[in-house]
């Protein structure tokens, strides 16, 4: 009995001293992993998504290249196809539903009425392109009253900016025909003659009407 306690004794007297030895590095250790984890930010998302606009536009496509390069670093971007800016930021701003990332036209968004939003970039610059019937004499803005003009989707980034222009030169919806349709549908319309004149806000790299029939039309770049 004696020699148990004392083999009882020196195994406790044992763990104390290791107690004391390895304890306060214990301490210290877990201190320090408390408070780098106050500085270290999440771990970056594996799945983002994107709006883009219609699947014609350039958007679209470049969306598509991005896909591929985050996919080298195992992110996988999901697409989503959008009738355009407008739309997009309204994503953006979703609390459900929305998107991660978009691409928004230049002077669309309203950082008094979404704060939360941040750009990370400026990408490159998208012209104002007019295409009109070769036939009809048009050589400014106000020469279309009285014409059917496609000035994009209400969604679309295309459309505020036509509206406005069009109002300033006297051409809106009393003294025009206003559709709302952009993309293929607005080529269309061109096309069949269903529309006088269209509006698109593009990259020079994206497909457009002259492509399909370049005697069949002019254009004006504003």
């Amino acid at each position: 009995m004696a020699k148990e306690s004392i083999r009882a004794k020196e195994k406790r007297r044992g763990i104390k001293d290791r107690l004391g030895i390895f304890g306060p590095g214990i301490i210290i250790t877990l201190i320090g992993f408390i408070v780098a984890y106050q500085f270290v930010g999440p771990a970056p998302p594996r799945t983002i998504t994107i709006g883009t606009g219609d699947k014609s536009g350039a958007y679209y496509a470049f969306a598509q290249r991005y896909r591929e390069i985050l996919a080298r670093d195992g992110i996988t971007l999901e697409i989503r196809s959008t009738a355009g800016s407008v739309e997009n930021v309204k994503l953006l701003a979703a609390k459900e539903g929305g998107v991660d990332i978009a691409f928004v036209q230049g002077g669309i968004g309203d950082p008094s009425a979404q704060p939360g939003l941040q750009s990370l970039a400026s990408l490159y610059f998208e012209p104002l392109w007019v295409f009109h019937h070769r036939d009809l004499k048009i050589k400014r803005l106000p020469d279309l009253q009285g014409k059917k003009i496609a000035i994009g989707p209400e969604a679309s980034g295309t459309s505020p900016i036509a509206t406005k222009l069009l109002a300033e030169n006297g051409v809106n919806a009393e003294t025009a025909t206003l559709l709302p349709l952009g993309g293929e549908k607005a080529v269309e319309a061109l096309l069949g003659k269903k529309a006088d004149a269209v509006f698109f806000v593009l990259s020079p790299q994206s497909p457009h009407p002259e492509s399909a029939s370049p005697k069949r039309y002019s254009h004006s770049q504003l």
